[in-house]
């Protein structure tokens, strides 16, 4: 039983006990309606209190319908951005403002494990981050090119780009990447780039590629799909802010807005709203499969709650 179930029947029971007695002792009525009033005051205050509590403790996100727990994996930083985890050792990478005066960002890593978080300062102005799932091989991008992290000594190497301004970044099969202010996607393989035949004329701010090869990307216009090899492109929304592009640990795909954040309906070519998050910054998922999100100073794991439920 709560606290409130304790003090309500103890004060029946007290209610029931002063009444009784004034039937017998009419001559001092006044002094237990008095005693009942505090009581049902200090009832009063009580239920306060553990209403209180309860919103502390429901302070999490319904996805799907479904409570979810925050666990703050990392605070004080600015608009840490493009994340994305390598499930092989469960480490999550994504940038962040390090110089919100000349707009300088640098790229690190979270050890969802251990908590521990390091910059990636061998990179300069280190923005975008992919991994490569199969070979277990982190790929980071900056002002001046593309470099392979090698998390075990963190130290770099170059990949390619050099002198290239990098925007975004995936790996599928391959590594794909776009540069600023161009915004085409290229691919990159033994260190010589290319453009995507099939993505050419296509500018993408963000985008992402799905388990069927399908390319999901955003830009000034709106947010597109297209299959590889095709010429007709999908459109699923042309005023939607996006932040974020990502696919989960099955590969299907995911899109985080200001707003709130969607699953990515191909079948019916619209986007499904799963959950609202309040300025949403960056989305990814973690070994397990838990989404991983954030907002302009943090970096929060939902974690779905035993139960389904808020109590």
């Amino acid at each position: 039983m709560n606290v409130l179930g304790i003090v309500g029947q103890t004060a029946h029971c007290l209610t029931s006990f002063f009444f009784v007695s004034n039937e017998t002792k009419g001559d001092v009525l006044i002094k237990p309606v008095q005693f009942i009033t505090k009581v049902l005051t200090v009832i009063g205050l009580l239920a306060f209190a553990e209403a209180g509590t309860t919103n502390n403790d429901c302070d999490g996100i319904i996805l799907r319908g479904k409570y979810h727990e925050k666990e703050v994996l990392a605070d004080n930083l600015d608009r840490p951005y493009l994340l994305i985890v390598d499930f092989h050792k469960n480490v999550l990478y994504f940038s962040y403002s390090a110089s919100p005066e000349d707009d300088k960002f640098i790229s690190c890593y979270l050890d969802l494990n251990t908590k521990e978080l390091g910059n990636i300062t061998q990179v300069d102005n280190g923005f975008a981050q992919a991994v490569d799932q199969d070979r277990h091989e982190v790929y980071i991008g900056g002002s001046d090119g593309i470099f392979k992290f090698f998390y075990n000594n963190k130290t770099v190497e170059r990949a390619g780009a050099e002198g290239v301004n990098i925007w975004s970044m995936f790996y599928k099969d391959q590594l794909y990447y776009t540069s600023f202010p161009q915004q085409f996607i290229y691919t990159l393989k033994n260190g010589e780039a290319a453009e995507v035949e099939y993505m050419k004329g296509h500018k993408a701010d963000f985008f992402v590629i799905d388990k069927d090869d399908y390319t999901l990307f955003k830009n000034e216009s709106g947010l597109y799909g297209k299959a590889k090899g095709s010429e007709d492109e999908d459109v699923y929304d042309e005023d939607i802010i996006v932040r974020a592009l990502i696919t989960d640990l099955n590969g299907l795909p995911y899109v985080c807005g200001v707003n709130g954040v969607y699953f990515l309906n191909k079948d019916d070519k619209i986007l499904e709203k799963i959950g609202d998050l309040d300025e949403c910054f960056g989305l990814a998922f973690d070994k397990d499969n838990n989404m991983i999100y954030s907002d302009p100073i943090q970096v929060v794991r939902l974690k779905l709650r035993a139960g389904n439920e808020c109590s």
